[in-house]
């Protein structure tokens, strides 16, 4: 079984727990809470409970182009891969972070992930999530 959610946003990579007279606070909380509700909220009428079982996860990050470049350079970056300053791993963190106790219990039960990193016209996320059995594997994207 999968589920399939796409984030029509700019991905977002995980920041560091900061800390401010002497306490830790997530600088991040607002926008996960947001990213998880949009999260849910498209994947409700498939999902009505946490996940609890090994999951294989698989992401596709779009990032958009520079409205700064020219058309040329443009159309030459679309679907090539993005090396730029954000990391792979720190996407995929933020992720499994928000998702913790939302859409599965923890996310120590993901045994398996696969993500790509592009540029594309307009930032989006895509997470096709699944649920492996011996009958049913994931595909890589």
């Amino acid at each position: 079984m999968f589920y399939q959610v796409d984030v029509p946003d700019t991905p977002i990579p995980l920041k560091r727990a900061r800390v401010s007279n002497s306490r830790f606070y997530d600088p991040q909380h607002g926008a996960k809470a947001l990213y998880a509700a949009y999260v849910m909220n498209n994947l409700q009428p498939q999902l009505t409970e946490t996940l609890t079982v090994p999951l294989s996860v698989t992401f596709h990050f779009i990032f958009p182009t520079a409205k700064s470049w020219t058309a040329k350079r443009t159309k030459a970056a679309l679907g090539k891969p993005h090396m730029g300053k954000i990391d792979i791993d720190n996407l995929i963190k933020f992720f499994f972070d928000t998702m913790n106790g939302i859409l599965w219990e923890d996310d120590r039960q993901i045994w398996r992930v696969a993500a790509t990193k592009t540029w594309g016209i307009s930032g989006n996320t895509s997470v096709l999530i699944g649920i492996d059995d011996k009958s049913n594997p994931l595909p890589i994207m």
